[in-house]
């Protein structure tokens, strides 16, 4: 078998001199593509007539060569070709590029004597945060890279039960500040709200809104802190350094 290249077509010709057209038995075409720095979608679509004891029968085969390295080989060959081509990103997705941004959430003074004990029924003393608006937790990506796919926001801090509870802490020396984290959405989607610390990954879908960047989207969350006080909890400045990581669902 042999294949003969065209700038728009590859004629598949057997190694018959007789009757060149026609392939006896089966065989293998490899087609390499290149696509380096020219922007170049690889497809095959294919026609070919079948003999048959029973008479000729006409098809048109195609076929969307998978991705493996640097270049395209393989492909799944189906009859009924589509009327569209799907975009390169949707057959091979780039990867999400996700970028958290750096906020520092810092708490408006409160006096320990209104703060609640970690056993005291109740969801705690609501901090109010300094310029909250400009300190939201925001995460961008590749808006292709997300699209078939959930994925769970975590903090990777270890937490502590305290009185029932299961809550961060703020350190100072020996003082411990207890607290737990909300993140509301800023979609206004409460499905899209994480609370922490949690034992169990939440998965949403991220949206896939234009933003201010090409191909990228973002979703932003507002950060809502609960504080408690244990027994060691003194006056002074309390912090805590918390790790974000987004992880896809299998």
């Amino acid at each position: 078998m042999k294949v003969k290249v065209w700038n728009d077509r590859l004629d598949i010709l057997s190694t018959s001199t007789t009757t060149p057209n026609i392939i006896y038995g089966s065989g293998w075409v490899t087609v390499n593509i290149s696509t380096a720095n020219n922007g170049a979608y690889p497809g095959l679509f294919i026609r070919h007539r079948e003999y048959h004891t029973s008479g000729m029968v006409d098809l048109l085969s195609w076929a969307f060569p998978n991705k493996t390295g640097s270049c395209y080989t393989g492909a799944s060959i189906e009859t009924n070709p589509p009327d569209t081509i799907e975009p390169i990103d949707k057959l091979e997705p780039p990867e999400p590029e996700f970028k958290l941004n750096s906020a520092v959430w810092e708490l408006n003074t409160v006096d320990v004597e209104d703060l609640p004990d970690v056993a005291a029924v109740g969801n705690g003393y609501q901090a109010t945060i300094k310029n909250i608006a400009s300190n939201n937790f925001c995460v961008s990506y590749a808006t292709a890279g997300v699209k078939d796919k959930a994925y769970a926001l975590s903090v990777t801090n270890s937490a502590s039960q305290q009185g029932g509870r299961n809550l961060f802490m703020m350190q100072n020396g020996s003082s411990q500040l207890p607290y737990n984290l909300q993140l509301s959405s800023n979609d206004g989607v409460t499905g899209n709200d994480f609370d922490f610390p949690t034992a169990t990954a939440k998965y949403i879908n991220l949206s896939q809104a234009a933003s201010s960047v090409d191909k990228r989207s973002e979703m932003c969350w507002t950060p809502k802190i609960n504080l408690f006080k244990n027994a060691s909890t003194s006056e002074g400045m309390h912090s805590e350094t918390l790790n974000f990581i987004i992880t896809p669902k299998a």
